[in-house]
């Protein structure tokens, strides 16, 4: 008769997986940390609850390898969120806008699902059907998947969570206005740290600008005012073309060096301009080099820029002189010497 096969125990006070009763979509529960209680039977710290065995033993064996303080990892959506808003909006030295601030407690309103729920025990599916269900629209539906990134990186940081579940949380309808994703703060301070790359220089003028692909390779230098710090360009709209934006004070220094090329064009290419698929391609190129790992497009920049102003509070004329959108009243569609000086303040709002 064959030996029946032995499984190998677990070393002492490494955990249990127990699989609990009823009809329940996370039924294997995870218990760390064993000690006897007051009735002499085994009370454990809940690690998490699981689909099924094999997720379970995988949690199981990370905390093992790597423990964490399981002290903060029952707290709810709604502590947790309390804890980030503390850290980025009243403790960080980092003064950031009313209107950042006011985002995010948008954000944390309109996933109210999610409040009593353990934060620990969401994962992708319970974070994207709330973006899914929300009857809002794009920019509203943002506002919830930005909340979410930043509290995974709040949360990891502070050993609440292991891993990053609103990383591949998608918004299912079109955009509103224009097409885009916004990039991240994270990857833009990538962006910084190796702003002595040539072609990084390239994409910060393009997120500080707005400037649609071709719009910016198109501009002569003949259109750059590097006295007055403003460059003149567009195309593609009535609105958009010829239109006015200041040099924010972060990209000068970037703009004056390729103003002082002996080129025509401002970002030159064989005695002519950038062409789009060169700037495409190094784009994407010089994003991975930056190890920034995000699919972003070249016009995400664009998008970026629009968020940025409406983060600042940027009035909505404004934006629609900036962005090339057409207005609805004639002072929207006519440049003057104090609208310049309004553009030039609301350029120097961004970050």
């Amino acid at each position: 008769m064959p030996r029946k096969r032995q499984i190998m125990r677990n070393p002492n006070n490494y955990g249990t997986i127990k699989k609990l009763s009823g009809n329940r979509r996370r039924p294997y529960m995870v218990g760390v940390n064993p000690r006897i209680n007051d009735k002499g039977t085994y009370s454990y710290d809940i690690l998490g609850y699981y689909e099924d065995r094999t997720q379970a033993m995988i949690a199981l064996a990370e905390y093992n390898k790597n423990p964490v303080d399981l002290t903060n990892t029952r707290m709810t959506f709604a502590e947790v969120f309390d804890a980030y808003f503390e850290d980025k909006f009243i403790r960080s030295k980092k003064k950031l806008s009313k209107s950042s601030e006011a985002n995010t407690k948008v954000g944390f309103k309109n996933c109210a699902v999610l409040h009593n729920r353990v934060f620990a025990d969401l994962r992708h599916s319970d974070l994207q059907r709330v973006v899914d269900d929300c009857p809002l629209k794009h920019a509203s539906l943002e506002l919830i998947v930005s909340l979410y990134n930043g509290m995974y990186a709040f949360a990891m940081r502070e050993d609440i969570v292991q891993r990053n579940h609103a990383e591949y949380v998608t918004i299912n309808i079109p955009d509103d206005d224009e097409h885009g994703v916004r990039m991240s703060d994270s990857d833009v301070a990538l962006l910084w740290k190796h702003s002595d790359t040539p072609f990084v220089k390239i994409i910060l003028i393009y997120l500080y600008t707005g400037w649609r692909a071709r719009e910016l390779s198109e501009i002569p230098k003949s259109n750059v005012d590097i006295n007055e710090m403003t460059m003149t360009g567009g195309k593609k709209t009535k609105a958009g073309k010829n239109r006015i934006i200041p040099i924010h004070p972060r990209i000068q220094g970037f703009v004056k060096e390729l103003y002082e090329t002996k080129d025509e064009y401002l970002l030159p290419s064989r005695g002519s301009h950038m062409s789009y698929d060169k700037i495409y391609k190094n784009f994407a190129s010089t994003l991975q080099q930056c190890g920034i790992t995000t699919k972003y497009t070249l016009h995400d920049c664009r998008h970026t820029f629009d968020s940025w102003l409406h983060d600042a509070g940027v009035s909505e004329m404004l934006r629609n002189l900036l962005m090339g959108h057409a207005g609805k009243t004639l002072d929207e569609k006519v440049y003057i010497h104090k609208t310049i000086d309004q553009l030039r303040e609301a350029i120097e709002r961004l970050p």
